[in-house]
Formats: structure tokens, sequence, C-alpha cells
């Protein structure tokens, strides 16, 4: 379901998605991808999070989201991994990214639709991230309906006030990286081959690799 009613070939349509991506997951991909198809886009931006203000437990090394992120998204059309959030040395805020990435040549002077992709658990935070006026003034939010637990019709909820949101429809999924960090810890007495194979049916297969090979989330620091 594509809301562009008519190409305006003058201006672009550009989507930011940032995330902790620790792991990066098949849900994930499933978003951006719906993102890109359902919004009309031109460019998404898929950004790992630097340390943003929001979480509390301490991340996965940024070398290795970064490199999981840029596994998981190396096929997905019209996606960019961008790391100018893991660059930064302080807190990270999403204001600070969009005004990074609208002064880009690709962008500067440009007339652009801002979308900020996420999921509708984010949605009722917007009032509290910083500057929040200031950033809900340049995008438009992309929001993940919720579906009910059977998988039938989608509950939204009302966006907060003075944000403009738009949902985006995807089949339900319980799909989550905390579940697959803790379910890695559970499963750290198994075999590789059988962790792998119980990976693989949650993370896209190179991101499955990858966490094998370094041996991650096996401990409950991650979590």
């Amino acid at each position: 379901r594509k809301i562009r009613a008519m190409t305006q070939p003058d201006r672009q349509r550009i989507g930011l998605y940032g995330g902790a991506f620790d792991p990066p997951h098949k849900a994930h991909v499933a978003l951006a991808a719906a993102a890109v198809q359902q919004l009309a886009l031109d460019r998404l931006y898929v950004i790992p999070t630097g340390q943003p203000w929001m979480k509390q437990r301490r991340l996965t090394a940024a070398e290795h989201r970064l490199a999981m992120v840029r596994l998981a998204f190396a096929d997905a059309p019209k996606t960019v991994v961008d790391d100018c959030e893991l660059l930064r040395r302080s807190t990270t805020y999403t204001l600070d990214t969009l005004h990074e990435l609208q002064a880009r040549p690709a962008h500067a002077g440009r007339k652009t639709d801002w979308f900020l992709v996420m999921g509708e658990d984010l949605l009722h935070t917007l009032p509290q991230w910083w500057r929040a006026e200031d950033l809900l003034r340049e995008v438009t939010v992309a929001v993940l309906a919720r579906l009910d637990t059977t998988g039938g019709q989608a509950q939204a909820l009302p966006p907060p006030a003075g944000v403009r949101a738009v949902p985006l429809h995807l089949p339900a999924s319980a799909i989550s990286a905390t579940h697959i960090r803790q379910g890695l810890q559970q499963r750290a007495a198994l075999t590789p081959q059988d962790r792998l194979a119980w990976l693989q049916t949650l993370v896209p297969c190179p991101v499955a690799q990858y966490i094998d090979n370094h041996q991650l989330y096996l401990t409950p620091h991650a979590n």
C-alpha cells in the first residue's frame, strides 16, 4: 500500500530507521522493506545507534553491531546502512542525525519529505525525546501498527498530540532482540550447530554465522 499519490521528480522521500540492532533480526529487515515499499521511499537510512539516551543496558560493541547490520541489510533495496551515530563520542539524538543527513550533498537544497520509521512501542515516548517539537516539525512518523494476539486487524493507538503519523502494515511477529539474546544464553551448552540452526530461524543467515563466529550473546552482560 503505497501512500504516495503522484511521483514528484524534484522531491525526495527519505526514511530514517534507527535502533540498537543488537542483534538485527528478520523483523527488522521486514519493517525496512515495508517502509521502502509502502512509503515509496527513494532511500532508507538504517542507522545503528551509538549510546542512545533511552538505553540503560550496555550495548554490544559498535563494530559488531555495525557489521551485523551491514550483513542483514546487504540485499535490501534502496537501503543504506549509515554509521554516523556510531562515530559520535557522546549521547546520540535523532534530531542531530536528521540535521547531519539533511546537510549532505545528496539532500542539501533539495525538497525532501523525511520519515522516521519505528515500532509502535516507541511512538508514545516521542514527546520525551530531546527537542521533540523541533524533530516532529521536520518528520512524519511511520509506525508499525500493532496487531492483536491472533494476528487480526491492526489496533493502532492514536499518536500523541503534534505527531504526524502514518501506519506501516506487516504480519505479526514475535521476534525480538531481547528474545534472541536470552535464547542464546539458554542454549549456551548446546552444540554450535544446534545454536546456529535455532538462530537462523530468527536472523538472516549471514548474521547468524557472524554471531556464531564471534560467540556473541552467550553471557548475560549484553542483555
